[in-house]
């Protein structure tokens, strides 16, 4: 990722002189020369690589998703497009913009998607959202949700939030929350749980701001154009984000999505980059699948 937004910044510096106007003819063409052989390496084989591994990651995870994966088209990659295409269109917007990312990472990149009161109401649609703690909580006062809940949003003298372990340690040691030693195995799981609880806050938050349909070009042999709502992807992502191998995969294509805004193409020419890029990384991804077995 870091790669593709080095090539993203390239580009930028090759175009700055066409963009301000400065240029003359022989400026133009070489100018363009030179951005040339960068977006071919895009779309060549550093795009459909990064997208071959986010969807080769996201593969077995999403077999858990059942019904939140309705309307989504084409699987795995399909939901990698609408992410991506998603992300792109929230580039207009740069508060949207940081919305999603936040959604997409459920980490708060903005305080203003922290939620301003933490009240039991909120702390139910959160448990929802969260399985690992609304399991751990199962039968428990509504009270202990929504004192977790603060407890996972405490931020640091600095603004940052505050360390889930740390938090966690605190809980464990307060006699005040001696039922939590009944619940969880250790103050590790209870961290974990925090994480939960505080990315689905985040999510809850951001996604107040992200609405509307994604365009998902076609991506397999003979398919059409379809449009998936937002929210049921970034659903999807967050569900997605309890395995790790398939968070890591989100996590990096964030930074993709920034890298391929920095290009300034164009909606087309975008959608044709993304395109291309995703059909040939689900090759590389299905090459790989059946290449395991043998290894």
């Amino acid at each position: 990722a870091d790669s593709l937004i080095s090539d993203a910044d390239h580009v930028l510096g090759i175009a700055q002189p066409l963009l301000s106007g400065g240029a003359d003819l022989p400026g133009v063409t070489a100018a363009i020369s030179q951005a040339e052989p960068l977006l071919e390496k895009l779309n060549g084989a550093g795009l459909p690589g990064l997208f071959g591994e986010a969807i080769a990651a996201i593969g077995p995870a999403s077999k858990l998703l059942g019904p939140a994966l309705a309307g989504i088209p084409a699987g795995p990659i399909g939901i990698i497009g609408g992410l991506v295409m998603g992300g792109l269109d929230m580039l207009k917007d740069q508060q949207k913009f940081e919305a999603w990312k936040s959604a997409l990472l459920a980490k708060p990149f903005d305080r203003s998607l922290l939620p301003p009161v933490v009240d039991g109401n909120l702390a139910q649609l959160v448990l929802q959202l969260s399985p690992m703690m609304g399991q751990r909580l199962a039968g428990a006062a509504p009270d202990l949700a929504t004192n977790l809940l603060r407890s996972a949003l405490e931020m640091q003298a600095n603004g940052d939030p505050k360390s889930t372990a740390d938090v966690a340690a605190e809980l464990w040691a307060s006699e005040d929350m001696a039922d939590l030693r009944g619940r969880f195995a250790s103050t590790a799981e209870l961290a974990r749980a925090l994480e939960e609880y505080r990315g689905s806050s985040i999510f809850l938050q951001a996604s107040k701001s992200l609405a509307g349909k994604i365009n998902i070009p076609p991506l397999t042999p003979g398919a059409k154009e379809t449009s998936v709502e937002l929210p049921t992807l970034m659903r999807s992502a967050l569900q997605l984000r309890t395995d790790p191998r398939a968070a890591s995969a989100l996590d990096q294509l964030a930074y993709i999505v920034q890298g391929l805004g920095a290009l300034h193409l164009g909606p087309e020419k975008l959608m044709a980059l993304v395109q291309s890029g995703l059909q040939l990384g689900a090759k590389l991804a299905g090459d790989h699948q059946s290449e395991e077995p043998r290894q």
